[in-house]
């Protein structure tokens, strides 16, 4: 470690000792330090600079577009050079957020009005004091709410939606097997990269909640297969080996469509070896072939 960032960390220490003591002289200032703090997290957000995570992970042509600004990987690139293509009207729907990172936070500092849910009160609280204090004029809707493969067509409604985002950790093969995609333009939904290319899911269970052991989700292909059906087309994965978009068929005059099986990509945060482990360990447990 530099010297330079062993200062850093010594300053953090001791100004993390003087507050947490004024604090205790002094009750009222939590509040005050706590708002401090609190927009000091949202103004690291609202003024993110542009990075590349540079992953060599079997890429396509379309990985050279990938960029992250509050992305968790380099989706936030992919999404723009999807949407510089094809016409839209700059609507959203993500499933599954954070106030610090999401595929849409990028899109609602450009102007694009949209629908945010997630199960998580505290994420939804954060979400709606950052958009309230950063995007005050913003028609950003944050929904608390547990999503299933009953319930999400009754929320989206007839929603015109340009790019949908999935992540819930878990039954995403079936809500998007029950998803009424009409009127969807682009899909971008996580897959697990441990179910390698096999075309699998975990079992539908409308209370499944994920227990960080890599069990969850679908594979890339049985996600393909399903959204096949409903006339997408697989345009593009992630680097990190983590959401893959598809574009529905009649907006793809602009991308090449790729076959999963030559384009699968594997978790980039893991080596080879690791990777194996975990994918061993997940492919025991009880699967349902799609």
């Amino acid at each position: 470690m530099s010297l330079g960032k062993k200062f850093q960390r010594f300053k953090r220490f001791y100004f993390s000792l003087f507050v947490n003591s004024f604090q205790n002289l002094f009750p009222f200032t939590k509040t005050f330090f706590f708002n401090y703090k609190r927009n000091k997290d949202f103004n690291k957000i609202l003024y993110k600079k542009k990075s590349v995570i540079k992953n060599k992970n079997n890429l396509d042509a379309i990985n050279q577009f990938e960029f992250s600004i509050t992305s968790q990987n380099n989706e936030d690139g992919l999404i723009e050079h999807i949407f510089s293509k094809i016409k839209n009207n700059r609507t959203f729907f993500e499933i599954g957020f954070e106030f610090s990172q999401s595929n849409t936070i990028n899109l609602i500092k450009k102007g694009w009005k949209g629908t945010l849910v997630d199960v998580d009160v505290k994420k939804c609280a954060d979400m709606k004091n950052f958009l309230k204090k950063k995007f005050s004029s913003s028609r950003i809707e944050v929904l608390n709410q547990f999503i299933n493969k009953n319930n999400l067509n009754l929320i989206i409604k007839n929603k015109n939606i340009d790019f949908f985002s999935i992540d819930v950790d878990g039954n995403d093969y079936w809500v998007l097997k029950n998803l009424n995609t009409k009127n969807i333009k682009v899909i971008c939904a996580e897959y697990n990269p441990f179910f390698k290319k096999k075309s699998v899911s975990i079992p539908y269970n409308s209370n499944f909640r994920y227990k960080n052991d890599f069990y969850f989700g679908a594979s890339i292909i049985a996600i393909y297969k399903i959204l096949k059906k409903k006339k997408f087309e697989l345009i593009a994965l992630d680097s990190s080996g983590t959401n893959a978009f598809f574009i529905k068929k009649k907006f793809n005059n602009n991308f090449k469509s790729l076959n999963p099986y030559k384009s699968f990509k594997k978790s980039s945060y893991f080596n080879k070896k690791k990777f194996n482990q975990i994918s061993k360990s997940v492919l025991i447990k009880k699967l349902i072939k799609v």
